[in-house]
């Protein structure tokens, strides 16, 4: 009798777990639905990175050789919550993970759309541009991006500085590719940042339009959009301590047409992006400020009514006066010759 019941246990206890689990799955999966759904109606370049990066094949044939892809970590990881509120706030997060996917699960499908063979031991990635443009880099010989920790002085080392460039975790593309996984990065913070500005619209739609819900939307702008002046910095940093230290690196690296094209046009469009939401809050704190409600746009946060959020504007000017300097204008220069 007592082994019965502990055997009756055994499958109530199981049962019950797979209906949790049944039951966890549903819910995820209703999140990532709502998520994609938001996402396609209001930041469509967002969806599209991430519907590419999810639906590429999982092999490629080239002559003889098959090109299997490893598994793709789906965009239900990054997605948080089951309301709307909490969604939205996850999905600029999950659109940069994906563009880091998207940047290495495209290689197979963008050279054989260019009919190009993989040449063995050459590590290539794929950086989106905008709607379907996209350039294939294939990589040259780099160094770990720690190299730049003693040319990087410590008053312009901002929040990214630890995770990036000074980490002892060799797996980290900043360090295992170089300028090219700072490129990657500089790509999916760009998509991050684009996809917080497009949400604009689902905060003016369907809100309240509060001062919490304007807020909500400069706060999750806000958190990435400075990565702009680190990681641009960060390159610049790395081909001047190259031009200096490695010169056949750099010289490999300044001939890469297809790098020198993907960081000026994800540099010029980011930039624009920053201008355009600087242009959209004044426009913000006009609508307000008619309606009787303060509006402060100060150094470290922005302020409406009696609540604020953290903007990063002093690590953001930091950077930029740091950038107006000869040498990063002059190596701006001579990547954008041909």
């Amino acid at each position: 009798m007592t082994a019965l019941t502990i055997s009756g246990m055994k499958i109530l206890f199981a049962f019950t777990f797979l209906l949790l689990t049944f039951s966890g799955h549903a819910q995820k999966s209703e999140s990532v639905q709502k998520a994609m759904a938001l996402l396609k109606k209001y930041s469509p370049e967002g969806y599209y990175v991430i519907t590419q990066a999810s639906n590429v094949p999982g092999k490629y044939k080239f002559g003889r050789w098959t090109y299997r892809l490893g598994p793709q970590m789906g965009v239900g990881m990054y997605i948080k919550g089951k309301s709307d509120e909490k969604i939205v706030k996850s999905l600029s997060t999950a659109v940069h993970e994906m563009t880091h996917s998207y940047t290495h699960r495209l290689v197979y499908q963008t050279l054989q759309e260019q009919d190009q063979e993989p040449e063995p031991k050459q590590e290539y990635m794929v950086i989106h541009i905008k709607e379907e443009e996209k350039i294939l880099i294939k990589e040259t010989e780099t160094f770990i991006g720690r190299a730049l920790v003693s040319f990087i002085p410590e008053d312009l080392r901002t929040f990214r500085f630890d995770t990036y460039i000074d980490t002892g975790s060799g797996l980290l593309s900043t360090q295992k590719s170089g300028v090219y996984g700072l490129l990657n990065e500089f790509s999916a913070y760009y998509h991050d940042s684009k996809t917080s500005y497009d949400l604009y619209d689902y905060y003016m739609n369907e809100t309240d339009q509060s001062n919490d819900d304007y807020l909500a939307y400069m706060s999750n702008f806000n958190s990435g959009f400075y990565a702009y002046s680190e990681f641009k910095h960060y390159i610049l940093s790395y081909l001047l301590f190259a031009q200096e230290n490695h010169p056949r690196i750099y010289r490999d690296i300044i001939a890469n047409d297809a790098f020198k094209a993907a960081f000026l046009e994800t540099e010029r469009l980011y930039a624009q992006l920053i201008e355009d939401y600087f242009l959209r809050n004044e426009q913000i704190a006009s609508r307000l400020q008619e309606q009787g409600i303060s509006v402060r746009f100060e150094e470290e946060y922005t302020w409406i009514g009696n609540s604020g959020v953290g903007n990063f504007m002093k690590e953001y000017t930091l950077l930029q006066t740091e950038l107006a300097k000869s040498k990063y204008v002059a190596m701006m220069k001579i990547l954008s010759t041909p």
